[in-house]
């Protein structure tokens, strides 16, 4: 931590009052020679909860005011895919990525180097709090599926490596929502 932000909302905010924070800049001296990484990060602060669904499909307003500014827009549905990646929304906000950025869906590295003394290895970018459930099967059929592990994620690259000997076997890393 290196400082506080502090926001006033107007007296005159009503009960459903959003605003829309955006912070992409911060320096750690007092000429401002010493900044951090870039980072952006958008956010929003509203005067109610807004856990609701406008649309009913179980993807909250706050959700749809932080990445797009309105609850009225045709593209902030689960279904709507705005990057035109072919991710639709409610993937994105079940990864907890932007939905308005292309190919920013984590997916695993098709080129892991197996580490030594293992059978398999994978990698995928994470977000930082979003949990992934690795899996694996001998088969490609629904309900075949184990979980091996459950992690959390770091904001970067994690990885999970496996020493099984069965001679077949298929993984994938399942975002839990």
């Amino acid at each position: 931590t290196i400082g506080n932000l502090n926001v006033t909302i107007p007296a005159s905010a009503g009960p459903k009052a959003a605003y829309a924070i955006h912070f992409d800049h911060a320096s750690g001296s007092p000429n401002g020679l010493a900044s951090f990484k870039d980072q952006v990060l958008t956010g929003v602060l509203t005067t109610t909860t807004r856990t609701n669904s406008s649309y009913g499909d179980n993807i909250p307003d706050s959700w749809r005011l932080r990445w797009f500014g309105t609850t009225n827009n045709a593209l902030t549905t689960s279904n709507a895919c705005p990057s035109g990646d072919g991710v639709n929304n409610w993937s994105k906000f079940i990864a907890g990525v932007d939905p308005g950025t292309a190919n920013n869906f984590p997916k695993l590295n098709p080129k892991s180097t197996v580490t030594a003394g293992y059978t398999a290895s994978l990698h995928w970018p994470s977000v930082s709090g979003k949990k992934y459930a690795i899996e694996r099967s001998a088969t490609l059929f629904n309900g075949s599926w184990s979980i091996l592990t459950t992690n959390t994620g770091t904001g970067g690259e994690m990885g999970y490596d496996d020493n099984t000997t069965n001679k077949v076997k298929f993984y994938r890393v399942r975002i839990l929502p």
